[in-house]
């Protein structure tokens, strides 16, 4: 009945070719959707079309938000079997709206992401025992997350990743010898940029991401772009094909120092 209702309700809101696509979303494998969108975005965007395994570095003070939890509704309309997609090296663009309901990471839905964040911040910033966190709360009203099944474990561990970071500086997954294309799996931080070149968390590496951000010696991160908001990707296009600054647009010139367009810029 629930499956029903979803295919009635996405008839209404997108005609029969809505429900087509959004059945072929989910029925059809990820990989296939996603060589299909490799070839649209090709055919649309030419050397300019989003790239897989894409990498960018970003100063972690700049993710101030998250997109993650706010994109599984209709958001990104039926890609959602595309977050299976963004774990891999797949890379999407995507008009409307979604970027708009991106909340900073105290105000995220899943409340789970938001006791990290303000436990990580509490312990690391202001030197408050975990225990005096709300970190604990994970290992009981989170059951469906392995990784609280034992909190004193993991605590040890966000310990043990802080002081390597501190050490060492953040590493990519490359740099970690983590390899990727036999795991199927990208375990990078990845973001999503809004229409107006906002940088907002969307998938994996939530605990690194937030103790980059504590750590004071980083500056920049590696983090691999998942999805762009269409015009985000239409203002990248246009620099791109710049020959020099000076045919650039007035307008677009405060985003020539924005990471996603430092490598491609004239």
């Amino acid at each position: 009945m629930g499956k029903f209702k979803t295919v009635y309700g996405t008839f209404q809101d997108q005609g029969l070719c809505g429900v087509v696509r959004t059945i072929a979303e989910h029925t059809v494998p990820v990989t296939a959707i996603s060589k299909f969108y490799n070839i649209k975005y090709r055919t649309q965007y030419g050397r300019f079309a989003p790239m897989a395994n894409e990498i960018i570095l970003v100063d972690p003070q700049d993710i101030n938000k998250s997109i993650h939890w706010e994109a599984k509704s209709e958001t990104v309309g039926s890609l959602w079997n595309y977050q299976t997609a963004l774990q891999r090296d797949y890379s999407f663009v995507l008009d409307g709206d979604w970027d708009s309901r991106a909340n900073y990471f105290d105000e995220i839905k899943n409340k789970k992401y938001v006791i990290i964040h303000i436990s990580v911040n509490k312990h690391f910033l202001d030197d408050i025992p975990w225990e005096e966190t709300d970190i604990h709360r994970l290992e009981t009203e989170f059951t469906g997350d392995d990784r609280y099944l034992n909190i004193d474990e993991r605590v040890e561990y966000l310990d043990s990743l802080y002081e390597s970071i501190s050490e060492d500086g953040y590493k990519s997954q490359s740099e970690l010898g983590n390899d990727e294309k036999k795991s199927g799996y990208v375990d990078e931080i990845t973001v999503a940029i809004s229409k107006h070149g906002e940088v907002y968390w969307l998938v994996n590496g939530f605990h690194r991401l937030q103790l980059a951000r504590v750590v004071e010696s980083i500056e920049s991160i590696p983090v691999r772009v998942g999805l762009r908001h269409k015009k985000w990707q239409k203002i990248r296009c246009e620099i791109a094909a710049a020959n020099s600054v000076d045919e650039i647009n007035g307008s677009m010139h405060k985003y020539l120092d924005h990471p996603d367009i430092k490598g491609i810029s004239p």
